[in-house]
């Protein structure tokens, strides 16, 4: 791995956390509030998450000055994975159309965290990242799971608060993972 690896995990580490709390304020509009304590943890977790990949990020910058940064590989990457966020961002807004002609804007955020989960398959191949089908697959069925148990608002409340919890997971594994490269390359 690189230092570009490095940086990516970061980025990627950054943006899986920023995502959970969208999905974590989606639930709290979905349930009606959160109590305090929740907030509270929701915040301590946020911000543990936020300032492990910032560090994550600066180490990937600094190593870029002594390692290769970008690859050919790198760049392809970057541009499948924009063909797949511009699909992401198409299927939302046609499914978040769909429930809402239904008269069922409860399943609209349920839809999107479908997409979401959907999304990640192709990029665990894109960036040779297994985990990244696995927590897609983990998204897809926890959503389809709370569309079949839950009804009304639950069903975004707790289908959101899943999404958030899986982004989490996803945040810390790529934190964990970033700092593992860290290591390896200042050894």
């Amino acid at each position: 791995m690189s230092a570009a690896a490095v940086l990516r995990t970061g980025r990627v580490a950054a943006a899986m956390a920023l995502l959970a709390c969208v999905w974590f304020w989606w639930s709290a509009l979905s349930f009606g509030s959160l109590k305090p304590s929740q907030v509270g943890g929701i915040a301590i977790i946020e911000t543990a998450l936020l300032l492990s990949s910032g560090l994550l990020i600066r180490s990937g910058i600094s190593l870029r000055k002594r390692f290769a940064f970008a690859t050919d590989h790198d760049r392809q990457s970057l541009r499948s994975f924009r063909i797949v966020v511009a699909w992401e961002a198409a299927a939302i807004i046609v499914l978040v159309a769909i429930a809402l002609a239904l008269r069922h804007p409860e399943l609209a955020p349920l839809f999107t965290a479908i997409v979401v989960g959907v999304h990640f398959i192709p990029l665990a191949r894109i960036f040779q990242v297994p985990f990244y089908a696995l927590v897609g697959a983990a998204v897809i069925v926890w959503c389809l799971f709370c569309w079949i148990v839950f009804r009304g608002n639950l069903v975004a409340a707790y289908g959101c608060f899943g999404t958030g919890t899986l982004l989490w997971a996803l945040s810390a594994w790529q934190s964990i993972r970033g700092w593992q490269v860290v290591r390896s390359l200042r050894a």
